[in-house]
């Protein structure tokens, strides 16, 4: 435009120009104005120096939930979002926003001169399906890698509104491998995979006891079925991860009173455990007066005093010293381990008790020394003293 008169499009020439000076001002979409004078002479042609016009131009930022997208520009040029596009010519660009399982959207977006675009964050829309998975056990916890958000699920479960395409799907059982699976959803429809068998988490029980020729007997904890028995020690392979109880038992010197140690065990997976259950035991004398005093043991009759016993539970301990025609006298004391108690008692005549008006203990079963006039005969009556 010449002098602000009818504009022309370059190149241009404008004929019967006054002389002297003149406004030229060269201006086209996108770029940025120029301003020149120029001076006409007296029969002279003008001709003002090349111009060459700035491109207008901007700066563009693109952001996209999910994060990762495909922002497409019209020229074909792509970039994963977050993504800045400097240097932009000035317009509006119609961006196209895809991410696999999402639906695509076009985006248009103005870039103007100096300035630095940033419109809100573009948030794309997945595409769901659905799963549905079982596993052998059932029960397993179901996690799927890029939906932590969703409320866990156990199997067997269909898990809706999934985002399409590749998932890695981990079921988590307590006691069992962790299984990992890959699954592909497809858009509107169910993915059914096949069932998963979860394999048991496995280790190693080493059971070493302070006794040879011990046995055991291995539960699993909280219930009261034997799993495993047998002699010890013993190597234990293949055993599920997870914690048991182990009873260790080993005869001892009284019947039906075994040593006995219980001990709660943790099995760890791939792991070697040992365990050295220690049993406590002590020993117990008895000696007695008259000679060929029987000791009873839980009312049973197991030898003449004096003798002793080498291997007994620790803990209290009662036994009886008897003898017919005498009175019975209790003993007790605390067994203690690695040591001896040591048990004495010193018994009467039943005769000169009741003499004396006080009352006794009968006797062990069995026939009286006293005969039948004894305080054991018919009648029980005591003799008299004169007598005695």
């Amino acid at each position: 435009t010449l002098d602000g008169k009818e504009p022309k499009t370059s190149p241009a020439t404008f004929r019967q120009v006054l002389v002297g000076s003149h406004n030229l001002q060269i201006e086209n979409e996108g770029f940025e104005t120029q301003f020149q004078k120029v001076v006409v002479e007296d029969g002279e042609v003008a001709r003002p120096s090349p111009i060459r016009l700035l491109q207008k131009e901007g700066t563009m930022v693109i952001t996209t939930q999910p994060t990762d997208a495909t922002i497409t520009l019209p020229s074909g040029e792509r970039r994963q979002s977050p993504a800045t596009f400097k240097d932009m010519p000035v317009g509006v660009y119609k961006l196209v926003i895809s991410k696999e399982g999402y639906a695509s959207q076009t985006v248009p977006v103005e870039v103007r001169h100096g300035d630095v675009t940033t419109p809100p964050r573009i948030k794309l829309v997945a595409k769901t399906g659905a799963l549905k998975i079982t596993s052998e056990p059932p029960g397993a916890q179901i996690l799927i890698e890029g939906e932590e958000e969703k409320v866990p699920a156990v199997t067997p479960a269909t898990v809706p509104q999934l985002a399409v395409g590749k998932r890695i799907v981990n079921l988590e059982l307590k006691g069992y491998e962790t299984e990992q699976v890959t699954v592909d959803i497809r858009p509107g429809a169910t993915t059914t995979v096949p069932v998963v068998k979860l394999e048991l988490l496995r280790g190693k029980l080493k059971i070493r006891p302070n006794l040879a020729d011990t046995t055991y007997e291995l539960f699993e904890a909280e219930h009261e079925a034997i799993i495993k028995s047998g002699k010890a020690p013993v190597v234990l392979d293949d055993l599920r991860a997870g914690t048991y109880r182990l009873l260790v038992k080993h005869p001892s010197d009284l019947p039906n009173m075994p040593l006995i140690v219980e001990m709660t065990v943790e099995v760890k997976a791939g792991e070697s455990t040992e365990v050295r259950p220690k049993l406590l035991y002590g020993a117990v004398s008895f000696r007695a007066t008259p000679s060929k005093t029987m000791v009873f043991i839980n009312e049973r009759p197991t030898k003449f005093a004096p003798y002793s016993l080498s291997k007994v539970p620790v803990g209290e301990f009662e036994v009886r010293f008897g003898q017919p025609g005498y009175g019975t006298v209790m003993k007790s004391g605390v067994v203690k381990a690695g040591s001896t108690l040591r048990l004495e008692a010193s018994l009467k005549r039943t005769n000169e008790d009741t003499s004396r008006g006080r009352s006794s203990s009968p006797g062990p079963p069995g026939p009286r020394p006293d005969g039948p006039g004894g305080p054991g005969g018919p009648g029980d009556r005591p003799l008299p003293p004169h007598l005695r």
